[in-house]
């Protein structure tokens, strides 16, 4: 769902931009005042399993495929505010460095996937895991609310596109919402997979162990499974392609555009430098942002299973 340059009109553009830089500018200040110590060192490695997730495209039918967005999951994981932080870094790397989504669209980019999934996702993560006791509260909420964030998420992007004049809001939603409620299926079902394995690890959880660990996972779905990926088209450019938007051109281009590599003869080892390259930036990126949040309080404010 990474909307890119040239399909949404200037206004649109400017307001989502403002209203993601004003929710991202809150994420860092929450995250200064109340991420413990431990999970900011979690930020990072949660941030980059997230980008690597999002790299491995499933189908969804013959012609359509689609990736997981993780916002509810980083928001389980870390709390809602430091979840939108990783988010962002994601957002911004695969904008900057892999022309994933335009520079135009980032802000409303962080607004659908981000600040929906992180803040809106986790609302609802946080008000069905306490109306049903237990682990299995904690999964079917987990798993409910990922689906029903990456629908709203796309339901936002119908009406943003919508503003631009293109299509009608109804054409829109039709094109979008079908595709996405099979997307969010797959992001409920892995989300609720990572919940358990989380709950299964709390018990013995050590920040180290997990940063170690989930570096590895990381770096493993990159390897292993992103250059198995899905190569159709995914929800939103299936959608943008059946309302009539000629192809997009971004802004500017980049040696690593559309996660391929110059001079690398195989598609498959061009996704694993690229998504290595990834890794290491959106690491970089969040670690510092982490870093910049220095918290002041050992005790969490902001939630988060771990």
């Amino acid at each position: 769902m990474h909307v890119p340059d040239h399909v949404m009109d200037p206004a649109t553009c400017v307001a989502t931009t403002a209203i993601s830089v004003a929710a991202v500018g809150y994420a860092g200040y929450r995250v200064y005042r109340d991420l413990p110590r431990e999970k900011r060192s979690l930020l990072g490695v949660v941030a980059a399993g997230v980008f690597a997730a999002q790299m491995v495209n499933f189908p969804i039918s013959g012609s359509t495929s689609g990736h997981v967005v993780g916002a509810v999951l980083a928001a389980i994981l870390l709390g809602p505010w430091a979840g939108l932080l990783a988010v962002t870094a994601v957002l911004a790397v695969q904008c900057v460095l892999f022309q994933d989504g335009g520079v135009t669209a980032l802000g409303a980019n962080v607004l659908n996937m981000g600040v929906v999934g992180s803040l809106l996702g986790y609302a609802i993560y946080e008000r069905l895991q306490t109306a049903i006791d237990g682990r299995r509260g904690k999964l079917l909420a987990a798993a409910f609310a990922s689906w029903f964030s990456v629908l709203i998420g796309a339901a936002l992007c119908s009406v943003e596109l919508t503003l631009g004049g293109e299509a009608s809001l109804a054409n829109t939603l039709g094109a979008m919402l079908p595709s996405h409620a099979l997307i969010g299926i797959g992001e409920a079902a892995i989300a609720a997979a990572a919940v358990a394995t989380a709950l299964w690890w709390r018990p013995v959880f050590q920040p180290s162990r997990a940063v170690a660990v989930g570096a590895v996972l990381a770096v493993a779905v990159v390897l292993l499974a992103a250059p198995l990926a899905s190569t159709l088209p995914d929800g939103l450019e299936s959608s943008l392609s059946a309302l009539g938007y000629g192809e997009p051109a971004a802004l500017w281009s980049t040696p690593l555009a559309d996660y391929s590599i110059a001079g690398v003869p195989s598609a498959a080892l061009q996704t694993m430098v690229a998504g290595m390259i990834g890794i290491a930036a959106v690491l970089g990126l969040s670690s510092s942002l982490a870093g910049v949040a220095m918290p002041r309080k050992q005790e969490p404010r902001s939630g988060g299973v771990m």
